[in-house]
């Protein structure tokens, strides 16, 4: 993240309400909201960027499960019941 720049904005009581429930929802603060909020009408590239990450997430990810299924052993031919006995239920 760059260099960050101290704005001061009204905003409406409705967005206000909005703002702060979707912070409480999302667990992000209200300017990390405003700052993604920006970059999503303003920065054309700045979904690709978002896709981008996303998919390096997955890759990485998948590759931590398939480290995991090595460990243990393969998959091999499983059944759903298998499945069940092996999770214990």
């Amino acid at each position: 993240m760059g260099r960050m720049v101290r704005k001061q904005v009204y905003i409406e009581d409705r967005q206000d309400g909005l703002l702060k429930a979707e912070a409480a929802r999302s667990g992000r603060t209200e300017s990390e909201l405003i700052r993604d909020a920006i970059d999503r009408v303003y920065d054309r590239d700045a979904e690709d960027r978002r896709l981008a990450d996303l998919w390096r997430e997955w890759e990485a990810s998948s590759e931590r499960l398939a480290e995991e299924v090595a460990r243990a052993g393969g998959i091999g031919s499983w059944r759903r019941d298998d499945a069940h006995r092996r999770a214990g239920r």
